[in-house]
């Protein structure tokens, strides 16, 4: 069974939601966005707008993130809130999860864009993407397999 991304916009949720995830959050938001950081943080055009800040914090917290118990937040969703093969799907992919920076290579119509990094080539199932990024273009990005 494949990873859906309903699965991983639910366990996103539980994730940014839980409260037994808030103080493990507080923690990770202030070492993400470096509010006790001296100065000011200047974002690209577009990536200071909030719904796109959050939905960055919650990857990378889901996703890369360890809890004191070496679990990552969204191992945690996945075994509390899905069930059978959609749990054992979930965490396959949450601990194949990675961050990467890769090289756009192709832009596939409307549904994906592959990138490139160093030997290794992902496709990343986009509809958004593929209108505004361009072959060159740099992306980083949580590659979740997804079966």
């Amino acid at each position: 069974m494949a990873l859906s991304t309903s699965i991983v916009e639910q366990l996103a949720e539980w994730c940014g939601r839980s409260e037994a995830l808030a103080d493990a959050r507080a923690r990770a938001r202030s070492d993400f966005f470096g509010y006790n950081e001296p100065g000011t943080v200047n974002y690209l055009p577009g990536a200071e707008e909030v719904n796109g800040r959050e939905r960055r914090f919650l990857g990378w917290f889901g996703f890369s993130f360890r809890l004191p118990d070496g679990q990552h937040p969204a191992e945690l969703a996945a075994t509390i809130i899905l069930t059978g093969s959609q749990r054992a799907a979930a965490l396959r992919s949450i601990q194949g999860a990675r961050s990467v920076m890769g090289v756009v290579t192709t832009v596939s119509g409307g549904r994906s864009i592959f990138l490139k990094l160093q030997s290794e080539e992902f496709e990343v199932e986009s509809r958004v993407l593929p209108r505004v990024l361009r072959t060159g273009d740099t992306l980083c990005v949580h590659v979740l397999p997804i079966g």
